[in-house]
C-alpha cells in the first residue's frame, strides 16, 4: 500500500509528498520558470525552433517550433519570407483536430519538408484517432499529412497500420524492436510534383520487425525503395536514414547493413534501379595539407540529392595530417572528423570540405560537426538551384564555425557566415553570430533559411532568412506566434543545475528579449543573480569576451563555479567564477604541465570540468610538446590545476593500473582534494578495454574494467561518474550476458563494486523498473536518479533516491507542484516529465527540471528537500455482505526545510490506496476542503470517507494525519 501526496500552503512554495511505508518524500520550491523575468534584463526562454527548418519556391521556409504561454505547446508552421518581409502561417499544431477519424495531434516527429507551391509534409503521432485506436503491440497511432498551401487543408497521405508491400507502416517504432529510434530520422521529403518520400518501420507487432525507404508518387501508389532484408555486396539492410527525393524522383539515403560485405553506405534509387554512391572501405583523396588516400569506414544520416542525381553527404573519419605523428601508430577511427563528400555512382568520391582543407585566410577546416549541443549529428549540406552546395564546417579545432558555399568537389570553400571566433559575422538582429543549430536549406530564389544561435544581442537564437538580395529576415526567440496559437516561441530554457551544501544552485539558462542570451545564474537565499553571461568579459589577454558557455559546470561549497567556454579567436577553455572573481583555469595556447617535454602547450580543452572544496579544477584536454628526440608529440590527458599549477593526473599512452596502456579518456568528476573519478578505455594501437579508474596525484586505482567486473557481467560503463568525499563512485552501466543486458546503477572504489539498481528489479515501494537515468550524487554518497516503470507495475515515475532501505521515490510524476510564486502569484499544476539532469546536496536537497501540466508555467526549475513520513498505525479491514471495508491510518510528516508556517485550509492532499497493480481507492482535497475543529482541521465526504484529519505541532512544524474511511476493495 502506498499513501501519496502533498499538502501546500501559502507562504512557502512547498508541495510535501504523503508515502505510506517510505521514509523518504519532498517539500517542493520553484527557483524559477519558463518566461519568467531573468535578473539583469530578458525573460528566461530557451529555442523554441526544433530540428532543422526547410525552404523551397520563392521564400517558403517551414519549421516545427515549441510554444511558450500560447494554446498549444508546439506547432509546425509556415512562413513566407522576402527581403525584410514576412507573414506566417499555421500549418498544424499539437491538440488540433487532425481530421475525420483521426483525433487530434499528439506530437510532431521528425522536421517538415516544403515544396515550391508552399505544401508542407510531416509526420504526427495522433491522440483518441478511432480509426487508429490504441492497440496494444500494435504500430502507435500516427500518420504522413501533407498541408495544401492553396486550399489550407490537411490530407492523411499514409496511415501506420496502412499496408505496403513491404509490410505494416510504422511511423515511430524501430526497425529491429529496440527502444533507441531517432524519429529525426522519419522526416519526410517533398517535391516540387508533390512526390513524397519517407522511412518508416514495417511490422504487423513487436515481434515482427523491419522498416523500409518508401516513394509515394503525386499520383499513384506506394513503392518500397528499400526495405530491411534487401541485399546489397553480400549484405542486407537492418536499418534507413531519412531520404531526400529530388525533382525527378530519384531517392537517396543512408543505409546500414549487417553481413560479410558493407555495413554501411549511401544509396540512390531512381526508377526501380539501386545505385551505391559510397560504401565503407571506400577510399577518398584528401588534398591537404598534402594529398592522402583515407578510408571511409561511417556515414551521417543527412543526405541532399541534386536534380541531375548527384548526392553530397557526410562521411568518416578522415583525418588532418598536419597534426599526424611521424612514425605514428594506425590512427584510430575514434580520432578522425567527419567531412562533407560529393559522388554520382561513377568515378571516384569528391572532397567538398574536410580535416586539414585552407579555408579561405582563416585557418584550417576541423570537421563538418557544428560545436553546438543542439546539433549533435553532422548536419549535411543542401544544394543550390544553381548546382553549388551549402554546408558548414568548423575551423582551428572549433573556435568558430562558418556556412560555405562551394561550386564543386575541390573547389575552394567560400564563407558565407562565420559564427564565433575572433571576428563573427554581425547578426542582422543585433550582437554576433555564434553557432548553426541544424541543416542549412536554400530554396529556389537561392534565399538561405538556418537556425542560429546568436551572442551579444537581444535573442539567444532565431530562424534566419537571407534572400539573394536585400534586407535578412527573421523570427527570434521570445517573439509573439501567429493566431490562433498565441504566446511566442520559446522552449525549456534550463539545463545543468549544480547545488553545494550551502543552498546555492548554480544553473545555465538562455534568455529572450535581454542583454545576453546565455548565461550562468545562482540562487541563492531565495534570490536569483546572473554569474557570467555570453558577452562578459574574459579573464584573458585584452579581455576578450566569452561568445559561448558549454557543457556542465560543477560548484563547491565556497561557492566557486568552475565552467567551461568559448571566447572569440581563442577557443573553448575552463575558467571559475566565485567569491574573488573570475579567472582562468586553461585556455588554448597556455603552457601545458611540466615534465613531457619541450615546448609544452594547450592545443585543445574538452569541456565539464570539477571543481573541489579546496579549489582544485580538474578537467580533459590535449597538450602538444617536443620530445627529447626533436619530434612534435600531442596527448590527450586529465590535467588538474590547484593554485598556479597545472599538473597532468594521466596521459595517453601512459601505463594504466592494468596491464595495457591508456589509449583514451571520457568523463570524470572530482570531490575531496585532486581525488578524481574517471573512465578511459586501455591498448596500444587501438582500444582493447573500458574500465572506471580513481587517481590523485600519487596514486591511481581500478575500479571496474568492463568484461571482468561483477563475476564478468559488466558490459558497458555509461555517462559521467560520480566520486563521493569517501571515494566510491557512482555511474551507470549495462550488466548482464551477450545478448541479455540491461542497465543498472552502479557503485564502488577499488575494494567493490556492485549494482544498486538494475533494470528490471521489482523496487519495494512497487514498480518493476524500465529505465535508469544518470545519478545525481551527493557527497555523502547517495544518488537520486530519474527512474521509469513497466506500464502496470505499480510504479510512478520520477526521482528516486538511493538508501539503506532500497531506492525509494522522492519526486514524482503526478505531485503536485507549488501552489504559488513566492510573491503569491499563482503557479499550481502537476508534474508531467523530468529531465535526468539534476544535482545532490549532503542533506539530501535536489535540484531538478521538470515540466509541468495544469500550471501557469510549461518548465521550470525546482529544489526540493526531504520530508520524513512514518506511519505509526495502518489497517485494511475487509467486511461483509452487510458490513463496507475499513481503512484506519495513523502517521506523521515531517515537512522538510523548505515548508515553513503550513496552513492546512490551503493544503492540497491526494490519498491513495495502490495494490501492486494500481490505485484502488483514492481521495482528494482542494485547497480550502480542510475546516478547522478544535485543534485539527477536519474532512469529511460522503459516501466512503468517514474523516481525514490533520493537526499541525506549532513547535516541531510536524504533521499527524489520521484517516477512517470505507473504501471498496472488493477488487
Amino acid at each position: 500500500m502506498s499513501l501519496r501526496r502533498s499538502p501546500r500552503h501559502t507562504f512557502v512554495i512547498a508541495t510535501i509528498l504523503l508515502a505510506a511505508c517510505q521514509a523518504e518524500a519532498a517539500s517542493v520550491r520553484l527557483i524559477a520558470g519558463l518566461t519568467d523575468p531573468a535578473p539583469g534584463g530578458g525573460i528566461f526562454a530557451g529555442t523554441g525552433f526544433v530540428g532543422n527548418p526547410a525552404a523551397a519556391g520563392n521564400g517558403y521556409v517551414a519549421f516545427r517550433s515549441l510554444i511558450a504561454d500560447g494554446s498549444s505547446p508546439e506547432a509546425i508552421v509556415l512562413a513566407t519570407m522576402e527581403a525584410g518581409t514576412k507573414t506566417s502561417e499555421v500549418v498544424a499544431f499539437v491538440g488540433q483536430a487532425a481530421g475525420e477519424g483521426l483525433g487530434t495531434f499528439a506530437s510532431f516527429v521528425g522536421n517538415p519538408s516544403v515544396n515550391a507551391e508552399g505544401d508542407v509534409a510531416f509526420v504526427a503521432t495522433l491522440r483518441n484517432a478511432t480509426e487508429l485506436p490504441e492497440v496494444p503491440n500494435q504500430p502507435a497511432p500516427a500518420a504522413l499529412f501533407v498541408y495544401d498551401k492553396s486550399t489550407k487543408t490537411l490530407t492523411a497521405r499514409v496511415r501506420a497500420r496502412a499496408s505496403s508491400p513491404a509490410g505494416p507502416i510504422a511511423f515511430v517504432e524501430s526497425f529491429d524492436g529496440s527502444a533507441d529510434v531517432n524519429l529525426d530520422g522519419r522526416s519526410p521529403a517533398l517535391n516540387d510534383a508533390g512526390d513524397l518520400a519517407f522511412t518508416a518501420a514495417t511490422r504487423v507487432n513487436a515481434t515482427t520487425p523491419g522498416g523500409a525507404v518508401f516513394r509515394l508518387p503525386a499520383v499513384g501508389s506506394l513503392q518500397v525503395v528499400a526495405e530491411t532484408g534487401n541485399s546489397v555486396g553480400g549484405s542486407t539492410f537492418i536499418g534507413f536514414g531519412p531520404p531526400a527525393i529530388n525533382a525527378g524522383g530519384a531517392v537517396a539515403f543512408r543505409g546500414r547493413l549487417t553481413g560479410g560485405g558493407p555495413i554501411d553506405g549511401v544509396f540512390r534509387w531512381k526508377n526501380g534501379a539501386l545505385t551505391t554512391i559510397a560504401r565503407n572501405g571506400d577510399e577518398v583523396t584528401t588534398a591537404e595539407p598534402e594529398p592522402h588516400d583515407q578510408i571511409l569506414l561511417q556515414f551521417g544520416d543527412a543526405v541532399a540529392i541534386r536534380n541531375d542525381d548527384a548526392v553530397v553527404f557526410v562521411a568518416a573519419p578522415l583525418f588532418d595530417f598536419t597534426f599526424v605523428e611521424p612514425n605514428a601508430p594506425p590512427l584510430d577511427p575514434e580520432d578522425g572528423s567527419f567531412g562533407l563528400l560529393f559522388g554520382t555512382g561513377a568515378g571516384p568520391l569528391g572532397t567538398l570540405l574536410y580535416p586539414g582543407q585552407t579555408f579561405e585566410t582563416r585557418g584550417r577546416v576541423s570537421d563538418v560537426r557544428l560545436q553546438s549541443e543542439f546539433a549533435t549529428e553532422p548536419p549535411g549540406a543542401s544544394f543550390a538551384s544553381d548546382g553549388d552546395v551549402l554546408g558548414y564546417a568548423a575551423l582551428n579545432g572549433g573556435s568558430s564555425e562558418v556556412l560555405a558555399r562551394i561550386e564543386g568537389p575541390g573547389q575552394p570553400p567560400t564563407s558565407v557566415i562565420v559564427f564565433g571566433g575572433a571576428s563573427p559575422t554581425p547578426s542582422p538582429i543585433g550582437g554576433t553570430y555564434l553557432t548553426a543549430a541544424g541543416t542549412p536549406t536554400i530554396d529556389d530564389a537561392d534565399g538561405i533559411a538556418l537556425f542560429a544561435r546568436l551572442a551579444g544581442g537581444p535573442a539567444s537564437d532565431a530562424l534566419i532568412y537571407m534572400p539573394a538580395a536585400g534586407a535578412v529576415t527573421f523570427i527570434v526567440a521570445g517573439e509573439a506566434t501567429p493566431n490562433p496559437l498565441g504566446g511566442m516561441y520559446a522552449g525549456p530554457p534550463f539545463s545543468n543545475p549544480a547545488a553545494n551544501d550551502q543552498g546555492d544552485v548554480v544553473f545555465r539558462a538562455f534568455v529572450a528579449q535581454g542583454p545576453a542570451g546565455l548565461g550562468l545564474y545562482r540562487w541563492r537565499n531565495g534570490a536569483t543573480a546572473p554569474l557570467v553571461r555570453v558577452g562578459d568579459p574574459a579573464p584573458v589577454p585584452g579581455n576578450l569576451p566569452f561568445t559561448n558557455i558549454v557543457g556542465e559546470h560543477d560548484l563547491n561549497d565556497a561557492g566557486t563555479v568552475a565552467f567551461s567556454a568559448v571566447v572569440g579567436g581563442l577557443g573553448r577553455g575552463v575558467y571559475t567564477a566565485g567569491p574573488n572573481g573570475m579567472a582562468r583555469v586553461a585556455v588554448v595556447g597556455d603552457a601545458g604541465p611540466a615534465g613531457l617535454g619541450t615546448n609544452v602547450t594547450f592545443v585543445a580543452i574538452v569541456g565539464n570540468p570539477a571543481i573541489s572544496n579546496d579549489g582544485a579544477v580538474a578537467f580533459r584536454g590535449r597538450v602538444q610538446f617536443t620530445d627529447s628526440g626533436g619530434a612534435t608529440r600531442r596527448r590527450d590527458g586529465i590535467f588538474v590545476r590547484s593554485g598556479s599549477q597545472v599538473r597532468a593526473l594521466a596521459i595517453t599512452t601512459d601505463p594504466s593500473p592494468e596491464v595495457l596502456p591508456f589509449f583514451r579518456f571520457r568523463d570524470l568528476s572530482l570531490r575531496q582534494g585532486v581525488r578524481v573519478a574517471f573512465t578511459a578505455t586501455l591498448g596500444e594501437d587501438e582500444a582493447e578495454q573500458e574500465g572506471l579508474f580513481v587517481a590523485d596525484l600519487t596514486s591511481m586505482g581500478t575500479v571496474a574494467i568492463v568484461g571482468q567486473a561483477l563475476e564478468g557481467s559488466l558490459r558497458a560503463l555509461s555517462g559521467r561518474p560520480s566520486i563521493d568525499r569517501d571515494g566510491a563512485v557512482t555511474m551507470l552501466g549495462r550488466i548482464g550476458t551477450p545478448g541479455n543486458e540491461r542497465a543498472a546503477l552502479l557503485r564502488g572504489n577499488t575494494a567493490f563494486f556492485e549494482p544498486v539498481v538494475r533494470v528490471g528489479d521489482e523496487l519495494p515501494s512497487g514498480g518493476v523498473v524500465r529505465s535508469l537515468g544518470r545519478p545525481a550524487v551527493s557527497p555523502a554518497g547517495r544518488a537520486a536518479v530519474r527512474t521509469t516503470f513497466e506500464p502496470n507495475s505499480g510504479g510512478v515515475g520520477g526521482f528516486y533516491l538511493t538508501s539503506a532501505a532500497g531506492v525509494v521515490p522522492f519526486v514524482s510524476i503526478g505531485d503536485a507542484a507549488p501552489l504559488e510564486y513566492p510573491n503569491g502569484d499563482p503557479l499550481g499544476g502537476r508534474f508531467s516529465s523530468f529531465n535526468q539532469r539534476a544535482a545532490l546536496s549532503t542533506n539530501n536537497t535536489l535540484a531538478f527540471i521538470a515540466s509541468l501540466a495544469g500550471s501557469a508555467i510549461e518548465n521550470g526549475l525546482f529544489v526540493a528537500s526531504p520530508s520524513s513520513f512514518s506511519v505509526k498505525r495502518a489497517r485494511v479491514k475487509l467486511g461483509t455482505s452487510t458490513k463496507a471495508d475499513t481503512l484506519t491510518l495513523q502517521a506523521e510528516l515531517d515537512p522538510g526545510g523548505l515548508a515553513s508556517s503550513f496552513d492546512p485550509t490551503q493544503a492540497r492532499l491526494a490519498l491513495t490506496v495502490r495494490d501492486s497493480g494500481s490505485a484502488v481507492w483514492s481521495q482528494n482535497l482542494a485547497s480550502g476542503d480542510l475546516v478547522k475543529k478544535g485543534k485539527k482541521y477536519v474532512f469529511r465526504a460522503p459516501p466512503d470517507v468517514r474523516l481525514i484529519a490533520v493537526s499541525v505541532n506549532r513547535k516541531t512544524g510536524r504533521i499527524k494525519l489520521k484517516v477512517r474511511a470505507q473504501p471498496d476493495f472488493s477488487g
